[in-house]
């Protein structure tokens, strides 16, 4: 259920220019979306593909979903922080749940 949640979160329907008009929980939403982020990384990396004659057209397709073109490794570095947090809560949870039967 998580992951449905938060891949409809990932900016791509509804975009993040929509989500945004939700004034109190839109953004906050969205940013703790781990497809948001990985979507966001990924547009970036293949709007460098395109040659530079469509570039003005990359430029309005990232600004109507929301995207930014220059923010790879910060969507790297959150990804990441996304995947220690989680391990670190599944070690927690493990280590703290049925004390009785571990050895």
């Amino acid at each position: 259920v998580l992951v449905l949640v938060s891949a409809m979160l990932s900016g791509a329907q509804p975009s993040l220019c929509k989500m945004k008009k939700i004034r109190v929980a839109g953004p906050v939403i969205y940013s703790l979306s781990f497809a948001r982020w990985f979507v966001e990384a990924l547009f970036e990396r293949e709007a460098q593909r395109y040659p530079d004659v469509l570039a003005n057209e990359v430029a309005l397709y990232a600004s109507l979903q929301g995207y930014s073109l220059d923010k790879f490794a910060l969507c790297l570095g959150i990804l990441f922080t996304f995947g220690l947090v989680s391990r670190v809560i599944a070690l927690v949870g493990l280590m703290f749940t049925h004390r009785g039967q571990q050895k």
